[in-house]
């Protein structure tokens, strides 16, 4: 299991609550769209919820280089 999930929040469904909760907060403000960056390994995670991919994009933080994907969510 990787690192940033533990065995007693894994299958809890914590981070499709937190999207579904962010994307009702946009959808009340009156925004029509999301746009977020993904990382590799969460890239399956925000395409089955939805979001398209609609770019590349390396987060770069000095000596390290974070490889993204652009992926944005219509309403």
């Amino acid at each position: 299991m990787p690192h940033w999930r533990t065995q007693k929040a894994s299958g809890k469904r914590i981070g499709s609550k937190l999207i579904e909760l962010v994307e009702k907060l946009i959808k009340k403000e009156g925004h029509s769209k999301v746009t977020l960056d993904s990382t590799l390994t969460a890239l399956k995670f925000y395409t089955s919820k939805g979001y398209i991919k609609t770019g590349d994009k390396i987060h770069d933080r000095g000596k390290v280089s974070l490889p993204c994907i652009t992926m944005s969510k219509y309403f």
